[in-house]
């Protein structure tokens, strides 16, 4: 019998991904994506 195992990202490859989001979410800019998908009437 074969065991599947779940793929495995390396912290390594990860980080920057998670840097990058947070730099723009938190950045002068504000949220990009946000920005570009959600009109400026939008309430929450």
């Amino acid at each position: 019998m074969t065991i599947e195992k779940e793929p495995v990202l390396d912290d390594v490859l990860l980080k920057p991904l998670v840097e990058d989001a947070l730099a723009e979410d938190l950045g002068r800019r504000g949220d990009v994506t946000s920005q570009a998908t959600i009109p400026a009437d939008m309430q929450a």
